[in-house]
């Protein structure tokens, strides 16, 4: 998913330490399954693994083909799809039992925190993508993005990159909705898991000037 581009210095330090800590959003082994056919479009689920312990679905297809749309959990993954020739849009909203809300968690789990998705299969051309956050004060912090090609996929994405309302406070969050919406026909995609993960940059810092000083040494060792 086209998630914002590393620079080089910054994608170095990624790969050279494993992250600091991670959240489970979902890692999707509590079944469900909704599709857009009467009194199934939308259900909730206690769901241990996923974040504040249930899950909501809800989907619905915007051509009125009967399961023309559906999201399914299934074997530790999430699947989206339409039916040949149709259109549609599905929701993953995590915000308690009966939309209590998550009771404040926090997000700034360490320096540069991401979403990391996993992603096991898509026909991704023509998705949009929305992920939304709303804290404990009902404030909001989204980010949305067509997908024009699967060329375009990435799979992380970074706080920073959400467009914030003044005050809003990624330290105390209520509620988290994932929204896929298939702008080309018969698309689909499946996901196994979500985390929300944060680069340790001090240690990768570190294994990169390591580096860098065995470049030098290298180049001395040559002259010599």
């Amino acid at each position: 998913m086209k998630w914002g581009t590393l620079t080089a210095a910054a994608a170095a330090l990624a790969v050279t330490a494993a992250p600091a800590s991670a959240l489970v959003i979902d890692s999707f082994d509590t079944p469900q399954r909704v599709s857009d056919v009467s009194a199934t479009t939308a259900s909730e689920v206690v769901a241990p693994e996923a974040l504040g312990g249930y899950r909501e679905l809800s989907v619905n297809n915007f051509d009125s083909e009967i399961e023309g749309t559906s999201l399914n959990v299934a074997n530790g993954e999430l699947a989206f799809s339409n039916t040949a020739g149709t259109t549609g849009e599905g929701f993953i909203v995590y915000d308690g039992v009966g939309n209590a809300g998550l009771g404040g968690l926090n997000f700034n789990i360490g320096p540069n925190p991401f979403f990391q998705f996993d992603v096991v299969d898509t026909d991704i051309a023509g998705l949009f993508i929305e992920v939304s956050v709303r804290d404990t004060a009902g404030l909001t912090a989204t980010y949305n993005e067509i997908l024009p090609s699967v060329q375009d996929l990435e799979t992380q994405l970074f706080l920073t990159q959400f467009t914030t309302e003044s005050g809003f406070d990624f330290g105390s969050v209520d509620a988290l909705q994932f929204y896929v919406r298939s702008d080309a026909d018969s698309l689909d995609g499946i996901l196994d898991e979500i985390t929300l993960q944060a680069v340790p940059l001090p240690g990768a810092a570190f294994a990169l000037i390591g580096a860098i000083g065995g470049l030098g040494a290298l180049r001395l060792r040559r002259k010599s």
